[in-house]
């Protein structure tokens, strides 16, 4: 599944904040390597500096069996707005695979540029976390589990894709690594 392509039929606006391997554009601030947080601050201002101050569905593309339905899901379920939406796995919370609300991003920005690294950071407050209760029907156990290698990959029964050649644009959207921000203003 390429999560790029999955993204953009759910969101109504898609960026990638990561090496530009998921067919989604790129904004032009990039800072590779600082980790999820800053690049969720950058898809943020990306997204602010266009007009859009809603709610970001934010994602790592390491979620290979994440299915349109889940995202969908995540994206459309009843919250108020200034609360962000994140399943858990585990009991763990997933915050990115997860819808952040405008103060949560705004609260991403502040941490990072305070030198704070942790996502969980920015989702101190104002978060609703769904369940198997809240999201029957989904496998959480199964669609977020990430995967950080090709032998995780494999053992999942799936084939990493074959990336571009990083000198050519990008054509096959989603690879681990990457991680891409949508604004869901509702493209149901």
């Amino acid at each position: 599944m390429h999560l790029g392509s999955l993204l953009s039929r759910i969101a109504d606006h898609s960026v990638e904040v990561g090496p530009g391997v998921s067919g989604l554009p790129l904004p032009s601030e990039q800072d590779p390597g600082e980790g999820p947080l800053l690049a969720i601050t950058l898809g943020a201002r990306h997204f602010r500096r266009s007009g859009s101050g809603s709610s970001a569905l934010v994602l790592a593309t390491d979620l290979p069996l994440l299915s349109e339905g889940l995202l969908r899901a995540i994206a459309t379920f009843p919250a108020p707005p200034g609360v962000s939406v994140v399943p858990l796995r585990e009991g763990r919370p997933q915050p990115l695979c997860a819808r952040w609300s405008p103060a949560a991003l705004a609260l991403a920005e502040e941490r990072s540029a305070e030198g704070e690294r942790r996502v969980q950071a920015a989702l101190e407050s104002g978060c609703r976390f769904l369940g198997e209760a809240e999201l029957p029907g989904f496998d959480l156990e199964r669609e977020l589990v990430d995967v950080d290698d090709a032998g995780a990959l494999r053992g999942l029964g799936l084939e990493l894709p074959e990336l571009p050649d990083p000198a050519e644009p990008p054509e096959a959207p989603g690879a681990p690594g990457a991680l891409d921000l949508g604004s869901p203003d509702h493209n149901p």
